[in-house]
């Protein structure tokens, strides 16, 4: 059975926030995910870390690799992903523990093809969590068909820059070989 929900997470140096963040993919109420984690060459032991939590949940998917920056890490986890949607999450970023299980309602049933999340954002060495608010308070933004998410969902996506807002259906990333620029550090 395909996984409903892959989670790409690019790292690269973020040791002293990883355990967290991947303890918070643990903490998610919808248990229907596989987490492909790319090691981008870190040099501070994300990779060992990653490694951990790959042997304490068969959920967890590890690529190492040279450093080639976020994009490409990206790129080489949306190849090998399995689910039916795709969520971005940065390794030093936590998400809510109903963060998937939102995203599942969102989906009217697998009917969306790109869902875009909410989220809390805190400066000054505080750090939030991506909250998805997609059911009653609906603070999320919910595209379906191609026509709608070329119309409006990827000028959205490129626009903010922030990939981890969105869960979008693995078929039109690939139908479509959308994939992140490789090279850019910022908004990509």
């Amino acid at each position: 059975m395909d996984t409903k929900f892959s989670i790409v997470i690019p790292v690269h140096n973020v040791a002293s926030f990883l355990r967290e963040c991947l303890d918070s993919v643990l903490a998610q109420t919808f248990t229907d995910w596989e987490a492909i984690c790319v090691d981008d060459g870190s040099t501070d032991g994300s990779g060992a870390i990653l490694d951990e939590y790959a042997v304490r949940d068969a959920r967890f998917q590890v690529i190492h690799k040279k450093n080639a920056g976020v994009s490409a890490a990206r790129n080489d986890a949306i190849v090998v992903a399995t689910g039916e949607y795709v969520c971005f999450l940065d390794g030093d970023d936590v998400l809510a523990k109903d963060w998937l299980t939102k995203i599942a309602v969102a989906t009217l049933g697998g009917k969306a093809d790109l869902v875009r999340m909410s989220f809390t954002f805190w400066m000054n060495g505080d750090r939030g969590e991506t909250l998805p608010k997609c059911s009653d308070d609906s603070a999320c933004e919910i595209y379906q068909g191609a026509d709608d998410v070329i119309a409006w969902g990827w000028q959205k996506y490129t626009m903010d820059g922030y990939s981890w807002l969105n869960a979008c259906r693995r078929v039109l990333l690939m139908e479509n070989a959308v994939r992140f620029p490789v090279g850019m550090k910022i908004n990509e």
